[in-house]
Order: structure tokens, then sequence, then C-alpha cells
């Protein structure tokens, strides 16, 4: 478990990156390597928020959704065609370049040891393109990936998240951050395929995404008694999120509603409104329509005396401080439009979680018997504005 930072930490992490220290820093200095004084950038902006934390989970997770079968498209055939790469090489690739990334500060054209396919120069020379960029390639991507700030213009962090493998000048391939490789491992394949398929792979993608919260909350039922029902329970035409769970208890329709979204970093207002609303809006709206339906009279399953909707939105790639007034305020809001007052009351208890947090919050549930419901409406009520990664942190600390 993680604990409360302190000034001290900070002051810390400050030294830390004036004495330029990071593992691949480190490496550099043991082999008396010059280039560790150009690292320098990449060390300091490689951290939070571009970081995720790379687990084991993370990557299992990954294959799961990308190799899930009955999807609207076949993922792997359309890796595969669209790379020439098969998807287990592609990740077999990541893990293996990560492994040398972590001993050498540099790798080699082609890595040897290893009898897997993804290291035969037939397929390498297919896989190298997809996790590496040379200068002039860096700098296209920039184009297009930059937080547009003067402040990334020698190391963009966006950019090394889609190009964790920089071939240098000298035609040497760099790994300032060996931790982005599993990034790669991850998300990759849902960038490249975005970029070659657009929606008809967000969509297939998608429905991969609510599968795996579909297991996700079958097993937090299971142990908890909580009944979660699936969009197509609802009895009347209208929006709809892709779950819902009703306590008539506390007279509370808890929504959740999965979104596959994308990386999207900027430091515009604007541009941060115009990613959230399709995601975070969209999502706020379809609960907020089946509560009124409801109140109705118009939901069977659900009771007319309902008084609180709370819509949880549970995100493939995290949005940082989201709960934030900036947010709350604008996200439904287009341009200044007044909202109703039930609207607004969706809008104050929404809560957003990436899948990393979800499935925290699952565990909680299974270790501690409480239903997903309490454990949201204790947060609303305490810290409704925290992240729910820090906030999960300090509850499994009295669980065995």
């Amino acid at each position: 478990p993680y604990k409360p930072c302190t000034d001290k930490d900070f002051d810390k992490q400050i030294e830390n990156q004036k004495s330029l220290a990071g593992p691949q820093l480190k490496i550099a200095h043991a082999e008396g390597d010059p280039l560790e004084m150009g690292l320098k950038w990449l060390a300091q902006f490689c951290q939070f928020p571009f970081q995720d934390e790379i687990d084991r989970t993370s990557v299992a997770r990954s294959i799961f959704l990308y190799e899930l079968e009955n999807c609207p498209i076949n993922i792997r055939e359309a890796f595969e065609r669209e790379t020439q790469v098969p998807l287990r090489s592609f990740f077999q690739g990541c893990f293996g370049a990560w492994v040398v990334a972590n001993e050498k500060l540099f790798i080699q054209d082609q890595i040897s040891g290893s009898n897997l396919p993804v290291f035969n120069t037939n397929i390498w020379d297919n896989f190298i393109p997809l996790i590496r960029a040379d200068y002039e390639e860096f700098r296209i991507l920039c184009a297009t990936n930059d937080l547009k700030s003067d402040l990334y213009e020698m190391f963009s962090a966006p950019v090394i998240l889609k190009a964790p493998v920089i071939r240098l000048p000298s035609g040497r391939n760099i790994v300032p951050w060996p931790m982005l490789l599993l990034h790669r491992l991850c998300y990759g394949p849902y960038d490249i395929l975005k970029a070659a398929l657009g929606n008809d792979f967000t969509d297939a993608f998608g429905f991969a995404f609510q599968k795996y919260i579909t297991r996700i909350l079958s097993l937090v039922g299971s142990h908890t008694g909580e009944h979660f029902y699936e969009e197509t329970a609802s009895t009347s035409p209208g929006k709809t999120p892709d779950f819902f769970s009703i306590s008539d208890a506390t007279s509370t329709l808890l929504c959740v509603e999965a979104k596959a979204n994308e990386d999207s970093l900027t430091l515009n207002q604007r541009t941060l409104m115009d990613t959230a609303r399709p995601i975070i809006g969209k999502a706020i709206v379809q609960c907020h329509d089946l509560w009124q339906r409801a109140t109705q009279g118009r939901e069977d399953l659900i009771s007319p005396n309902i008084k609180k909707c709370i819509p949880l939105i549970v995100t493939f790639r995290p949005f940082y401080f989201v709960h934030g007034n900036f947010y709350r305020n604008n996200v439904v809001n287009n341009d200044g439009d007044e909202q109703t007052e039930s609207l607004k009351s969706c809008s104050n208890n929404y809560q957003v979680m990436d899948i990393r947090a979800f499935e925290c919050l699952a565990k909680v549930c299974v270790c501690s018997g409480n239903t997903m419901l309490s454990i949201v409406e204790t947060k609303l009520t305490t810290v409704k504005d925290d992240d729910w990664w820090s906030y999960l942190t300090k509850q499994t600390k009295s669980l065995h």
C-alpha cells in the first residue's frame, strides 16, 4: 500500500531528478555512456501521468481483450493483416525487448537467444517498426501527438508511449524507459488498429471490453449477492447504460457504463471537453435516461420510487483529475446549456475509474463482502473528488 506523500517525499523526488536518478540512467552511468546526460528529459517526462502501472494483470487483461472470441471482427486476423505480424508475436516481441532493456541501455537490431517466432528475421523486421521510431519519424509523431507545448519539444512523452525504442542517428537503438515497452504491449494493438480501421475496430473492441466487465460483475455478484442487469433487460426504448443494479433499501440506481476510450493528452481545455463529452458526458446521459424512464413507471424492473442515480463509468485508459469541478460543470453542458435538476444530480454523483481501479474495486468487494454500491456510496459521501486508485489503496490496507 502507498503511504501518504509528505513534503520530504517531494523534496527527495526533486533531488533525484537533479541527480538524474532513474533505472536507465544508472545503467548508462555504469556503462560510461555520455548519452546519459541527454536522457534527463526522458527520465522526467516519462513519469506520471504518462506511465501507468503495467503489471501481470494488465498484460493478461490485454491479451484477453484482443484475443476474445466471437468479436464483431477478428482482432487477431485484422492485426496480422495490417502489420504482417501475428498478434501473439507482437506480445512476445514487446515482452522480449522489455526483458533485454531492463539490463541494457541499448538493444540490438536483432535479439538473439530465443526460439520464439517473433525473433526470426522475417517477423522481426515487420515487428520492430511497430515499437521504434528514428529521428525523422519521431518528429512526424510529435506533430500529431505532442502536448503542443515547448516544454516537450525535445522528448514528448505521448510520442514515447507509441515509440518506446528510438533509433539514434548513430544507428543504435536506445530504450529510455523500459516500462513503456509493456505499455506498448497493452495499448499498441488498439492504437494500430484504430488508425487502420477507425470506428469498425473501436466498436469491436468496445464489445470485448464490455464482455470483460460482464465477467467482473458476475464475479462480484457471486460473492456479494449484488445483481447487475445488462442493457437488454431494460423494458422501454431509450438510452440505457451497459449494466445497472437496483437497491430498494437506499432507493438508489447504480449504473455501470463501459467506455473503451483511447489516449488523448492535451493542455487545451476545449480539447479536453471535446474528448470527455462523448465518453463521460454521453455515459451520464445514458444513465439519466434510464433513471427518468423508471420514475415514469416505464421500466418493469425498477421501482418508480428510486430517488438517486449514480453513474459509474469504467474506462479502458485513465482520465486524470476527472472528478473536479471543471469536468462536473462542463462535461454534460454544451456551451452553457441548462441542465435539469435530475441531470445535475447525475453529474454531481458520477464517478470515473479506469479498468485497473475497477478490478481493484471488485477485489475489495470479494474480500470484504461489501457490495459495489455500498463502496461507491461511501466514497461519494466522504471523498467524492478523490482518485479511485488512491482511495481503494487505503481500503485494501484493512483487508487480508
